[in-house]
Order: structure tokens, then sequence, then C-alpha cells
């Protein structure tokens, strides 16, 4: 319970001014632990003085003194001495990691959400290794049920329908070997035996660190598709039936002459 020695930058992260005196723990854990983890920290900091363990980490948040939560990291540990055990550590404010990492996961959910809500079906995979990782769409854009794996090429192109597999390997894979970007369009056959046709467009990006990797979405174009072929089954039929008035109107000129003459 007897007082410490902080340094500057400690009191900045407490909050503590210039010559203000150093609480005891006691105090520090009254007045500066988050109340949802001042047990813990006392819990933690007793066994590290009462027990034979030399050293401690600990995450915890506190109270600042503008009323702004902080998380705080601590190294701690203690030596024996003549006069008794010695205690001391090193404190690291994580706040603005933390505060970037949930910027960060918000966003991310933000985007699986809006990806969601479009129907889109996000993957990346490994450049090198060409490890992949599916999204719960692509599992379900192939009518199938999410596993714990993403479906390897063989499975990939076994989901595809037997007339579009060629065409989709020789764009794809020159693709990959060059890190260019795809864009296609085929077909995928459900376990039902319906017919589905996908768009896919994926693009290679660097880290920075010389770690490539490649993202793509996918997202189902059937309705589309449906939708030309019934337009270009329209105007076949409109230019057969125009083909065919301009027939008979040939053949009646062409039978109304003689007729005249009889």
């Amino acid at each position: 319970t007897a007082p410490a020695t902080w340094s500057g930058q400690l009191r900045t992260i407490f909050g503590l001014a210039e010559g203000e005196p150093v609480p005891t723990l006691r105090d520090w854990l009254a007045s500066c632990a988050h109340p949802d983890d001042r047990e813990v920290v006392r819990h933690e900091f007793a066994r590290l003085m009462h027990s034979q363990q030399a050293t401690k980490e600990l995450g915890f948040r506190i109270i600042h003194r503008n009323g702004e939560v902080r998380h705080l990291y601590t190294h701690s540990r203690h030596e024996a001495g003549a006069h008794g055990a010695t205690y001391f550590g090193v404190v690291v404010d994580l706040t603005e990691q933390r505060r970037a990492e949930a910027e960060l996961k918000g966003a991310a959910e933000r985007a699986a959400l809006a990806a969601r809500g479009a129907g889109l079906g996000t993957w990346e995979m490994d450049a090198r290794s060409k490890e992949m990782r599916w999204d719960e769409q692509m599992w379900l854009l192939r009518g199938l049920q999410p596993g714990a794996r993403p479906l390897n090429y063989e499975e990939r192109m076994a989901c595809l329908h037997p007339d579009d597999r060629l065409a989709v390997s020789q764009t794809l894979e020159p693709a990959l070997a060059a890190g260019t970007a795809v864009n296609q369009e085929f077909r995928v056959v459900w376990p039902d035996g319906s017919v589905h046709w996908l768009a896919s467009r994926s693009v290679e990006l660097d880290d920075g660190t010389g770690q490539r990797r490649r993202i793509g979405v996918n997202w189902d174009i059937t309705a589309s598709r449906t939708a030309d072929i019934v337009r270009q089954e329209r105007a076949m039929a409109l230019r057969e039936n125009e083909s065919k008035s301009k027939f008979l109107a040939r053949m009646s000129h062409e039978l109304r002459t003689p007729l005249n003459a009889v």
C-alpha cells in the first residue's frame, strides 16, 4: 500500500499533475480503475504480491480524469531484496489501437452487411499458396450450405455448367498467372439441378510487404440473363414475322399480276 514512483509519461496516462502525490494501489483502484475491471485488477495484483509468480501481464481499462475510458496494458514484476520485495512495471496505452481496431471492425461489418444486402459473395485468395477464404454468400450462390473450408479448384469446376468449364479455365488460369483482373460470366448447376448465371470480378493486390492476394466478388445475374434471352427470342420472333409478311406480300404480288391478266 506504499506510494509508488511514477514517470512523467505514466502521470500523463492517468492525468496526474506534476508534483501531485502518487496514489496508493488501494486509492488507485478506487479512483482510476474501470468499475467493470476493478475486481479483476485487484485480484491479479494481489496474486503478484502474495505468490511466487515473478511477473504479471494484464490488460484493463481506466477512467481518465477527463472522463474518457482508456485501454491499458501493463507488464509488472517483483524482485526480492534485503528490505522486502520491490515492484516495478511498464504501462502501455492501447486506447488509439483499440479505437482503430473497433473502427476497422465496424467498417468490415458494414461492408459485409452491404455485400449481403446486394447479394454479393466475397472471396480472397493468397496469390502464392492459393489458400482461399469464402463468405457465406459464396456458398449460397451455388445452392450449398456453408462449409468449414472453401471449395478447391476441382470442386469449383464441378459446380460449373459443363458447357462453361473450358471457357472459365481458359480465362481464369492465365489471369491468375499474370496477376491481371478477371471479369467473367458463367453458369453454375445447383444440387437440385437448377441452372443459375453468376458474374465474377476479381483483382490482385499487393499489401506493400510483397504478399499478393486476389480479392473478388460473385453475384447472381440469372434474372438479367433470362431477360436478355427473352428479349432476343422476341426480337427473333419479330424478325421472323416480318420475313413472313414480306414473303407473303411478295408472293401475293407475284400471283396477282398473272391472275389479273387471266
